[in-house]
């Protein structure tokens, strides 16, 4: 494993299969790089050995340990955990960076900070060849489903993204009223009606708690060429080896396609 920058680790094993590529592992909310790899691991030797390299990106907006609200008039401090490091891709409030409250309402949303989180993908792809997915978990496939709607227009560099992998993830229902990006008019209101045509697999929790089944069927339905892998479990990125064995099909079939 080398560390290649302060927030992107690539994991690839000494191995004399065949390197096939790269799969772009996008974490959680209030995850980091490092926590996605390590709950990942048995995935991850799976891919590897199958010839495919991981490379964990971590999210550019770092979550508070503790958020100020307001009850009944007056200010109380509100723990939001213990983890430290715990990263967002972007934020859903400008006052409370914590505060996630309204990421599955299902009404319009600003991404707080998602030109950060663009940034960084857009600089590791011009970095690196040789990408044949992303995989995005949670918030990270809300993010993945950005990705796919830009790699699905053919800009560059998104473009080199050949297939998405999202895991209990939901519907980007983000509105940008004034887009200054050279590709920000793709993005600017989603999800938008033209399905996707990228390559996806949706993994999907039946019995997930924090991300609702329908919210990740929901999701599947704004992609044309779509693949299901259920498991029994919640939110989670299964890791059994029928379902590693699933995930890596995919990916081989996306590379013969």
């Amino acid at each position: 494993m080398t560390a290649h920058s302060e927030y992107h680790t690539l994991v690839s094993p000494a191995t004399t299969t065949t390197r096939k590529g790269k799969v772009l592992m996008v974490h959680g909310w209030a995850q980091n790089a490092f926590v996605f790899r390590q709950k990942t691991k048995g995935l991850t030797n799976k891919l590897n050995k199958a010839g495919y390299d991981c490379v964990f990106l971590e999210g550019p907006h770092l979550l508070p340990l503790a958020s100020t609200v307001q009850i009944d008039g007056v200010d109380v401090q509100v723990e939001n955990g213990k983890r430290e490091n715990a990263r967002a891709w972007f934020l859903l409030s400008e006052t409370d960076p914590a505060d996630a409250s309204e990421s599955q309402s299902g009404r319009p949303l600003t991404y707080f900070g998602l030109n950060d989180a663009l940034d960084r993908v857009q600089h590791q792809l011009e970095q690196e060849e040789s990408f044949v997915a992303l995989m995005g978990f949670s918030q990270g496939g809300v993010f993945a489903h950005i990705l796919s709607r830009l790699a699905d227009a053919g800009h560059p560099p998104f473009k080199k993204i050949r297939a998405t992998i999202l895991a209990s993830a939901f519907a980007a229902q983000h509105v940008d009223e004034s887009p200054s990006r050279p590709f920000s008019h793709i993005i600017a209101k989603m999800p938008d009606r033209e399905t996707i045509l990228l390559p996806s697999l949706h993994i999907i929790g039946k019995n997930d708690t924090s991300v609702r089944p329908a919210l990740s069927e929901d999701l599947s339905v704004l992609f044309d060429n779509r693949q299901f892998l259920y498991h029994e479990k919640g939110h989670i990125l299964p890791q059994t080896s029928a379902a590693c064995q699933t995930m890596v099909g995919f990916l081989d079939q996306v590379l013969d396609s």
